[in-house]
């Protein structure tokens, strides 16, 4: 009979409680177990069996409050061989006897959270026949054993019924690879995960690499026992704890937290087409027929790129000489780094690959966008070239791989920066400019923080002996081009600071000629507001009849002409004076220049 874990969590469906036992035997019948010598499938289904009796309350802790889980579990599911070995020594040290035997497994469990009944002979009879499978029909367990036994029932705990250990929206692919062949398998069925879980790669395959994107915190906590990963790595990717970029040696594995960010796919595109149109324009240049300055001036409306950047959260668990044998990679959900303020150009006959901003405002991206544009494609694609350098190495040439992948992606992503800059150079009069320059500044600030902390990580992990002097030169690379990056980012933000100053010199200039439009307007009004306060005052003469002053009686023949001639005629005179030179005095006033 199969474990209780494996069973669904309804007793109502007693047709899904027969298939599932057959699932795991499937499972179990299709490669190299992992306890092969401690009774294989056998102390598979016994360890069910007590995960389901003991271990309810570690269940609990995992899945938490609000699918938070609890600070301590992290400590119960800590397999890492040294813990391991720590536990197993203070035991037979603070135990009557001199080795391990069944009381003191008895404890070792208790300790580790699982509720033993002393006094329940199904749970002694149990605990007996693991202890037998462990100690291969002897009375005392080999530390091997005892880390083996651990290891599968904690696995069998984060089976229970609970929370969906498979993750609905992320990807979990495990890619095993010789210098022949490259194998690459997607766990997207319960079948493939058990089989994964509880066996051992293929000898033929040497070397690993287990991705998974978007994991529930249940699914790293399991990748945690089987690849006996430290707690505190563990715990950082499970808990979201925002975290510089940082590097670890934990026993034989190098640790790797850092920040991924990249161009989501319509920005690509957009960044490809301006390189296209920049180079047309280095052509145009020395072209200067009609047909060539349509061309550069159709570019100009075209190359436009709307920056929108995704960035995540990525550990990396490289194995070290002598084990250098797995590579393990877990990638956070993408997320938008800010939201573009400004249309792109609808789409065109010359330019129909622009997509409307308002498709890039998804707060994450669906699963198929995922593996179009995810960093980790291009190491797969070159995994599979044939003879190529990183199928001839081992897990350290994976991860250089990785690190050399992630700074290409900032680099693509300073580029798209660049180009979008370099677009407000030539439309610098752009209503949306000053606050999408004000955004690009901000942004790429924060990429900036971002950047730095690799360049003292990629120092770090190249300065390890370790790793040997060959992949530690590529190491160096890495450091030197995330330099390189640094410089581009900085040289960025120069230009966005110019950018900046232009635009709020434009922005004044147009509010100096709104100011000096106005002050024409009412100085052209103010002959004719002499002229009318002139001809309304009540100037008489001995007869009685109205006159104006200078200009003699107020009759309609001669009245009516004298107003509108001499308003005209000093209306012409201020507007000779603004443009001759005392109109450039004036305007020099406003600091106006023509």
């Amino acid at each position: 009979m199969a474990s209780e874990p494996l069973l669904s969590s309804s007793a109502q469906e007693p047709t899904r409680r027969r298939r599932r036992p057959d699932m795991l035997g499937k499972a179990m019948a299709t490669g190299p177990s992992e306890v092969e010598a401690y009774g294989g499938a056998k102390l598979v289904e016994l360890c069910g069996q007590a995960a389901s009796r003991w271990g309810a309350g570690l269940r609990a802790s995992v899945d938490g409050e609000g699918g938070r889980p609890a600070p301590e579990c992290f400590s119960h599911f800590d397999c890492s061989g040294d813990h391991l070995e720590r536990l197993f020594k203070a035991l037979i040290k603070h135990s009557d006897v001199d080795a391990f035997n069944l009381s003191v497994l008895r404890r070792a469990l208790q300790m580790r959270g699982f509720e033993i009944n002393a006094g329940n002979a199904d749970d002694e009879r149990l605990l007996e026949e693991i202890f037998k499978l462990l100690a291969q029909g002897g009375q005392i367990l080999t530390m091997e054993a005892f880390a083996a036994g651990m290891r599968v029932l904690k696995q069998q705990v984060s089976l229970l019924p609970g929370q969906d250990y498979l993750s609905k929206r992320g990807i979990l692919r495990v890619i095993d690879w010789s210098s022949e062949e490259v194998r690459d398998s997607r766990l997207s069925t319960r079948e493939r995960h058990l089989q994964h879980l509880f066996h051992r790669p293929s000898p033929e395959f040497p070397t690993r690499w287990v991705h998974s994107y978007s994991p529930t915190h249940i699914e790293v906590m399991q990748l945690g026992v089987k690849y006996r990963l430290h707690p505190l790595a563990v715990e950082e990717f499970c808990l979201g704890k925002r975290l510089h970029p940082h590097v670890r040696k934990h026993a034989h594995d190098l640790y790797i937290n850092m920040t991924l960010i990249r161009l989501k796919p319509a920005s690509k595109k957009m960044l490809e087409e301006y390189r296209r149109d920049y180079k047309e324009r280095l052509r145009s240049d020395l072209d200067l027929s009609s047909a060539s300055r349509l061309a550069r001036k159709r570019c100009s409306e075209q190359a436009r790129v709307v920056v929108e950047v995704m960035h995540a959260r990525v550990c990396l668990f490289v194995a070290t000489p002598p084990r250098a044998n797995r590579v393990l990679s877990l990638l956070s959900p993408w997320e938008r780094l800010a939201a573009p303020l400004q249309q792109a150009p609808k789409p065109t006959a010359a330019g129909s690959h622009l997509v409307d901003a308002r498709h890039l405002s998804s707060r994450e991206l669906d699963l198929e966008e995922q593996e179009n544009g995810d960093v980790f494609m291009n190491v797969l694609e070159m995994l599979n070239k044939d003879y190529s350098e990183l199928r001839m190495g081992d897990s350290i040439w994976l991860g250089w791989a990785i690190l050399d992948a992630a700074v290409e992606s900032y680099s693509e992503v300073s580029l798209a920066y660049w180009a979008r800059l370099d677009w407000y150079e030539n439309n610098i009069e752009h209503k949306h400019a000053d606050i999408d320059l004000v955004r690009i500044d901000r942004e790429l600030i924060h990429i900036l923080r971002k950047v730095e902390p690799l360049q003292a990580l990629a120092r770090h992990i190249a300065s390890d002996e370790d790793l040997g002097t060959g992949v530690r030169k590529y190491l160096q690379n890495v450091e030197d081009e995330v330099g390189r990056v640094l410089e581009d980012i900085r040289r960025s933000l120069q230009l966005c600071h110019s950018l900046r100053d232009e635009v709020k010199a434009h922005v004044q200039s147009d509010r100096d000629m709104a100011s000096y439009s106005l002050s024409l307007m009412a100085a052209f009004i103010i002959p004719f507001q002499f002229l009318s306060g002139v001809y309304g005052m009540n100037f008489q003469d001995s007869h009685g009849q109205g006159v104006v002053p200078l200009l003699g009686p107020l009759t309609l023949e001669n009245s009516y002409f004298l107003f509108w001639g001499l308003g005209l005629g000093a209306t012409a005179l201020i507007w000779l004076c603004f443009t001759l030179r005392i109109g450039r005095c004036l305007r020099g006033l406003f600091s106006v220049s023509y």
